[in-house]
């Protein structure tokens, strides 16, 4: 299952040309925080930290991992704890896979 939107990485990289690789590090290096604080929080309390998470992974073309922090805060927001228990325990296999994919197509570097 692809993880990254190849085409929107791509246009992002021709926009942004090298800033590209320190917004993705960035990224990179806040999620594993946001995911910690994240599966401490009650599921009424997830919405808003989801929400910034589908934010940061969109705006790098991380379309599945978007996807599920977009399920994430809409059930916990509506009070749909089982959803949103099922969407939360789904968010860091896939935040993981995100990552090993963003560094096989060259997308994340370590920093220098």
């Amino acid at each position: 299952m692809a993880h990254i939107d190849p085409e929107a990485l791509s246009e992002l990289r021709d926009l942004l040309g090298g800033e590209l690789d320190a917004i993705v590090l960035t990224f990179a290096q806040q999620l594993p925080v946001q995911l910690e604080r994240l599966e401490a929080l009650p599921l009424s309390e997830c919405g808003e930290l989801a929400h910034a998470i589908k934010g940061s992974a969109g705006n790098i073309g991380a379309t599945t991992l978007a996807r599920a922090a977009t399920t994430l805060e809409q059930a916990a927001r509506a009070g749909e704890f089982e959803a949103a228990a099922h969407a939360r325990a789904c968010l860091r296999p896939l935040a993981v896979n995100t990552l090993e994919e963003l560094r096989a197509c060259g997308a994340l570097r370590e920093a220098p």
